[in-house]
C-alpha cells in the first residue's frame, strides 16, 4: 500500500497537468493504523529492511511533497492515519470522524514528524493528551485542534474535498507551489531532523521487550 501510493505521489509530481492529490479510504474508515503483525519479531514477516522502505519511506515523501496535498476522512483514522493529516494542504471529515494515537499503549513513540507537528498545531496540552495519554480526539475535537480543516456531514467528506481540489485545480500551479514552499521553510529543516530522531526512537522502542509483549498481547486478543 506505501508502495502504491508514492507511485501516486510521484505521477502527480512529474504530471504537469495534475495540481492536487487526493488521499481517502473506505466511507466507514480512514484506516486502522499499521499491521500489528508486522511489528511482532515472532511473526516473522516483515523484515527491517522492508519496514524501512514502508512507511518511513512513504512519509518522508508526503513531508516533502511539493503539490497541494488534501485528505477526506471518513470514520477512524488511527496511528498513521492521523499523523499524516498534519502534513496536509486540507483535511475534510466526516462529523463522525474519530482520530487515535495509540502508540504509548503500544510502547511504541510517535512518527511522522507528529512529535513537533502536533504541539505546533494544537497546543502541548492537547498534544499530551492525544500523544501521551492516547486520548481519542472527536472531529469536532480535530477542528478545534487544527487537525480538520472543516467538518461535513458524514459521508459528505469526499465530495466536499473533491470541490476544492477543483479550486485548486483552477489556480495557476508555480504560484501555488511556490508559495507552499514559502510557507513550509521556517520549520522545514527542524521537521526533518526531527523526524529522523523519531525514526531511530521507533525502531528501537519496536524491538523493545515491552513493545514486543504488546504485540504478542494484541495479536491474541484479536484472534491472530
Amino acid at each position: 500500500m506505501y508502495g502504491q501510493l508514492r507511485e501516486a505521489m510521484r505521477e502527480c509530481l512529474s504530471s504537469s497537468n495534475l495540481s492536487v492529490l487526493l488521499i481517502t479510504g473506505s466511507s466507514t474508515l480512514f484506516t486502522s493504523g499499521n499491521d500489528v503483525a508486522e511489528f511482532s519479531s515472532s511473526s516473522g514477516k516483515t523484515s527491517d529492511d522492508k519496514r524501512r522502505q514502508g512507511g518511513p519511506s512513504f512519509l518522508r515523501e508526503v513531508a516533502s511533497f511539493e503539490k497541494i496535498l488534501l485528505f477526506a476522512v471518513e470514520g477512524y483514522a488511527v496511528g498513521i492515519g492521523t499523523t499524516l493529516l498534519l502534513h496536509a494542504d486540507g483535511v475534510y471529515a466526516g462529523s463522525s470522524a474519530k482520530f487515535k494515537l495509540p502508540f504509548i499503549d503500544l510502547a511504541l513513540t510517535p512518527e511522522a514528524g507528529s512529535s513537533l507537528l502536533l504541539p505546533l498545531r494544537a497546543g502541548y496540552l492537547r498534544a499530551a493528551a492525544a500523544v501521551l495519554l492516547g486520548e481519542q480526539m472527536s472531529g469536532p475535537q480535530a477542528l478545534e485542534a487544527g487537525l480538520v480543516t472543516e467538518l461535513t456531514a458524514d459521508g459528505a467528506s469526499l465530495d466536499r474535498a473533491l470541490a476544492v481540489a477543483n479550486l485548486y485545480a483552477s489556480k495557476p500551479l508555480g504560484a501555488l507551489m511556490e508559495a507552499k514552499s514559502l510557507m513550509r521553510i521556517p520549520f522545514q529543516q527542524l521537521l526533518a531532523s526531527t523526524m529522523e530522531r523519531e525514526a531511530l526512537a521507533f525502531a528501537a522502542r519496536r524491538n523493545s521487550a515491552d513493545a514486543q509483549d504488546r504485540f504478542r498481547n494484541f495479536l491474541a486478543k484479536s484472534g491472530r
